[in-house]
């Protein structure tokens, strides 16, 4: 795996423990709703156990790449590839030829600003992703009617399974998407100080 697929994947999973579905039905910039589930959607992907595929798309100097990756949640550490990339709590970790390198430390939650701030959100019943029905939610800036990203959550649990991001003309930049998802099932955490020792050559510190 290539540090740049790294870094995109590292972008796209991040999702999996900062954002979540809105409810049933369509609602336009509900955002005491949306807040609510989106502080909800932080456990949803570290408390269950499941194995299944990804797609990532991303646009790079003008040229679509793609690439297929595995992904499993075990006791609450996610693992991409061939164990290369490992993630639990808010870190995350790629595994380089001179050891594991800090990709991603994310933030306390406390330490979050509020998104219903900046952004409009608009909830809608979507098909089907993975073989799993799913819920979409449009996001546009508040003011704007220009949706920049659209994510598609599992019903029966949350989680994310989609992320398009978009450009301003509503073209797609990067898609994170599970093409094949085992059946979730309820899973232990694991403490981020669980995970392997990163290099001393690591920066202890990553955006």
């Amino acid at each position: 795996m290539s540090r740049r697929l790294a870094a995109v994947l590292c972008g796209a999973l991040a999702a999996l423990t900062i954002v979540l579905a809105g409810p049933r039905g369509a609602h336009a910039d509900d955002g005491a709703t949306a807040r609510n589930l989106l502080d909800h959607s932080r456990d949803a992907a570290a408390s269950n156990q499941f194995e299944g595929t990804v797609v990532v798309q991303w646009v790079d100097g003008g040229r679509r790449h793609e690439r297929t990756v595995s992904v499993r949640m075990t006791n609450g550490v996610l693992h991409l590839g061939h164990d290369q990339l490992l993630g639990a709590g808010t870190r995350r970790l790629l595994r380089t030829d001179g050891g594991w390198q800090l990709m991603w430390t994310g933030r306390p939650t406390s330490s979050e600003p509020d998104p219903t701030r900046k952004y409009r959100f608009v909830v809608t019943r979507a098909a089907m992703v993975a073989r799993r029905p799913v819920t979409q939610v449009a996001i546009a800036r508040s003011g704007t009617a220009v949706v920049r990203e659209r994510l598609f959550f599992d019903d029966a649990t949350g989680m994310l399974l989609r992320r398009d991001q978009l450009d301003a003309n509503g073209r797609l930049v990067h898609r994170f998407a599970f093409v094949t998802m085992s059946d979730p099932q309820p899973s232990p955490t694991t403490k981020t100080d669980e995970l392997p020792k990163v290099s001393a050559r690591s920066p202890q510190a990553a955006p």
